[in-house]
């Protein structure tokens, strides 16, 4: 960043420190926080852009909650000294440098476990659930919509991993009004996904490259191939751009050939690669892939919990099945607490039918 601007940073960073001594401000957003541990400049330059890329609302109106989860532990000195002194930060959740990854992508872990359960089991995928019946605080069954009409699923046990707020639109009978209104409020951001395909072996070095400027759309890159060489064929070499985005806006709307365009061009302007080496891209749209943890939220998350729990054979797991800013190993971790939840209840009833909505 240079002399001049390194050295406003530290200013910045001591004459927070010395203003918060002998006095607690309460840190209620994203801007609180940041500004609290790293300065108003280094928030300028780089949390701000990139926050509000990412959130797409101001950063005085995204909950600091959402920096407890994602960025905890992780301070300015903290980043000076790894960056300076090659620590390794595995004592820093923010700054961990190592982790496992199947060969062949992250998908092997999904379809994994679906060939180990559908060895006794059937899995319907691709089945969007219409309505979840209960009575007297327990889920009866749920009900399904196919090309042959709609289908009824009663089990003794359920596990829901769907949009939490989806699950509270889906009760029949209607959920109170204060939980749908609660629910009303809670929003999800979506994201836009566009894979090229490179012709060399090697792009970058890197695990993820976050862009936080506002004139390169998308905001974060990884190679996957730097994972595993086994994720392109050989010689070749895939990167994957990262949008973050609301369902029907000008991203989400753009046509797969145009993403392909746009992400070419944004690559090529940073310097990664040259339009002629792209031989091939591939667009993915996910709905709801993370919660918003907007100033508030938390109250509304308390309703829908005190509700759904009312419910003794309803069992919440993954992201956005409870509202919460998972990493994928949490967000599995969250899977096996369900699971073990659903074994104690069999194993105290003697009930046997499951049934799973995700």
């Amino acid at each position: 960043m240079g002399i001049p601007t390194t050295v406003k940073i530290v200013e910045d960073y001591i004459a927070e420190k010395i203003r918060s001594l002998g006095r607690v401000r309460p840190q209620l957003s994203l801007e609180d926080w940041v500004v609290g541990n790293f300065g108003r400049t280094m928030f300028d330059i780089y949390f701000r852009e990139y926050s509000e890329k990412v959130w797409g609302i101001d950063c005085k109106r995204i909950s600091v909650d959402w920096v407890a989860q994602r960025i905890r532990g992780l301070s300015l000195g903290g980043a000076i000294k790894n960056a300076f002194f090659k620590f390794s930060g595995r004592d820093i959740p923010s700054l961990v440098d190592c982790f496992s990854y199947p060969q062949h992508g992250i998908g092997r872990i999904a379809e994994r476990l679906r060939e180990e359960i559908e060895k006794d089991n059937v899995v319907h995928a691709g089945v969007p659930v219409i309505k979840v019946r209960h009575s007297r605080s327990t889920i009866e069954y749920i009900e399904t919509a196919s090309n042959t009409g709609t289908h009824k699923a009663a089990g003794n046990q359920f596990i829901s991993s769907i949009p939490i707020t989806k699950l509270v639109q889906l009760l029949d009978p209607a959920a109170p009004a204060d939980v749908l209104n609660a629910a009303s409020k809670m929003k999800f951001r979506d994201l836009v996904i566009v894979a090229v395909m490179v012709d060399r072996k090697q792009a970058t070095e890197q695990t993820w490259i976050y862009i936080p400027e506002k004139k390169i759309p998308f905001g974060r890159i990884h190679e996957p191939t730097n994972w595993s060489g086994k994720m392109a064929p050989e010689g070749k070499t895939i990167l994957v751009a990262e949008y973050f985005s609301f369902e029907g806006d000008d991203i989400w709307n753009a046509s797969d050939d145009q993403l392909a365009d746009i992400t070419c061009r944004g690559l090529e302007q940073l310097g990664f690669i040259s339009r002629s080496e792209v031989s091939g891209s591939a667009v993915v749209r996910a709905r709801q892939a993370y919660p918003l943890f907007e100033i508030g939220y938390a109250d509304q998350c308390s309703v829908l919990y005190k509700y759904l729990s009312s419910f003794s054979n309803l069992h919440l797991a993954g992201r956005v099945g409870m509202f919460k800013y998972y990493n994928m190993d949490h967000a599995i971790e969250s899977g096996l607490q369900a699971a073990d939840d659903v074994m104690q209840k069999m194993i105290g009833d003697r009930q046997w039918e499951i049934g799973m909505v995700a």
